[in-house]
This record gives C-alpha cells, sequence and structure tokens, in this order.
C-alpha cells in the first residue's frame, strides 16, 4: 500500500509541480502547487481498484476552486487497477482521465 500511496502523491505533484498557485486571501502570493502541502484526505478500495484522494492545503485548509483567483479545478486523487496497474486521476469534479503508461510522465 505504500507503494500505491508514494506513487499516487508522486503523480499529483508532477501534474501540478508548474502550475501557480494564486490564493484569492493573498493576492501577492503566487507559487507553484509543487511548493504547497499536499494532506492524505480518504481511501477507497471497491474490488480490484484502489482510490487515494489529497488535499492541496494553504495554512492548514484545503484549497478548494472557489479560493484561487482563476478558479483552479484541481485532479487532486489518483486510482489504481491493482492487476494491471493501470492509472487514473480523480478530480473534484468526477471527471477521470486515464493514463495507459503508469512510468511516463
Amino acid at each position: 500500500m505504500q507503494d500505491l500511496y508514494d506513487s499516487a502523491v508522486w503523480q499529483i505533484y508532477t501534474r501540478y509541480c508548474d502550475v501557480p498557485y494564486k490564493s484569492k486571501s493573498d493576492s501577492l502570493l503566487i507559487k507553484s502547487f509543487g511548493e504547497i502541502n499536499l494532506r492524505f484526505a480518504n481511501m477507497t478500495v471497491t474490488n480490484d481498484t484502489v482510490a487515494l484522494n489529497f488535499d492541496f492545503t494553504d495554512i492548514g485548509e484545503p484549497i478548494l476552486p472557489s479560493m484561487t483567483r482563476d478558479n483552479r479545478q484541481l485532479a487532486s486523487g489518483v486510482g489504481f487497477d491493482i492487476k494491471t496497474r493501470k492509472i487514473f486521476i480523480i478530480s473534484s469534479n468526477t471527471i477521470i482521465i486515464y493514463k495507459n503508461n503508469p512510468e511516463s510522465r
């Protein structure tokens, strides 16, 4: 399970490492999501699928799209088919993107 957790964190940080976070509460703050804490939210296991969900946090609070100046939607969950190791990305608005090669960036 630790391997899946590490892979999920890597997938999320890789996806957002260069994406700017523009906080509404501090208009002078511009940093990338790669510099922001990622907190484990929950895990769901259904049959052969494990989904790990995380929240980017700002001052200890989860970052919601309405908290950013550009209303950015975040895909902060990663699911795994345990048998095939295929990865899918989960966003807060339930869009799922399937990724063919879990080893590629």
